[in-house]
């Protein structure tokens, strides 16, 4: 978080704003704990679990699908992820803004697709959802980084009933390979994602059990009722203001 050329006076920015509020939480726990090493107070950040709304994603359908998409426009290492589809021979889709293809994209396969845009509509939702919901795997691809890239992918893949490929990212607190619903990748191993491509496209009913379990954990937990309930639990402690006394003079009788 205060990390760069100048991270001390990013670490003493961040801990003088840090001074003037009660709560300052976060979407991993990592962050959370960047944050309070800045503190005095351990307890400032807590991890809150920001999941999807589910009822505004189409129900999952159960199909196992044919092809690995790709989608996003944060901190993504797609040259990786073309580069091993290549070698697995494996159907993928590369969604991105036409300000991410490089020289290396020409060198992809023909079974990788590149949809690129100078404007934002192929990442738009109401034309991206579609794709991602006919995927047999969501693919994730990350560049290692400070920020929390990739979540909003990760929260459209449980939402739509989908497993997961995905760079392992420290900020990244769901455990994909532990809840069952996909595998992890170390940042830039071409060989890994070749290896994880290959085996969900050779096992589609292991995919769509991922999938099921996938959309499940995003009922039991990873929502945004649960995210609002969180909200509402830290606003409720928060320390009321003090109001300040009415010194002035009381209304004549008349």
């Amino acid at each position: 978080m205060t990390g760069g050329r100048l991270a001390g006076l990013r670490h003493w920015w961040a801990a003088m704003q840090l001074r003037g509020l009660d709560a300052c939480h976060a979407l991993s726990h990592a962050l959370a704990g960047d944050i309070n090493a800045l503190t005095s107070r351990e307890s400032r950040s807590q991890a809150l679990v920001w999941g999807p709304t589910l009822s505004y994603y189409p129900p999952p359908d159960g199909s196992p699908g044919d092809r690995a998409v790709a989608a996003g426009r944060t901190g993504r290492d797609f040259i990786t992820f073309g580069r091993a589809a290549t070698l697995a021979g494996v159907g993928a889709d590369i969604i991105c803004l036409s300000s991410d293809p490089a020289a290396s994209f020409d060198k992809f396969g023909s079974t990788v697709q590149v949809t690129d845009s100078a404007r934002e509509d192929t990442l738009n939702y109401r034309s991206l959802i579609p794709r991602l919901q006919s995927a047999r795997v969501h693919a994730i691809p990350l560049h290692p980084g400070h920020s929390l890239a990739g979540l909003t992918s990760l929260t459209d893949a449980v939402a739509l009933g989908k497993p997961v490929i995905m760079t392992r990212h420290r900020l990244i607190d769901i455990d994909v390979e532990s809840e069952g619903i996909g595998r992890f990748v170390d940042p830039g191993d071409v060989e890994g994602w070749r290896e994880a491509l290959l085996w969900f496209d050779q096992n589609p009913a292991q995919a769509v059990a991922m999938g099921k379990r996938s959309r499940a954990l995003a009922e039991r937990l990873w929502n945004d009722r649960t995210f609002a309930s969180a909200i509402a639990n830290i606003l409720g402690e928060l320390p009321r203001p003090v109001r300040e006394t009415d010194h002035s003079l009381p209304n004549q009788v008349k």
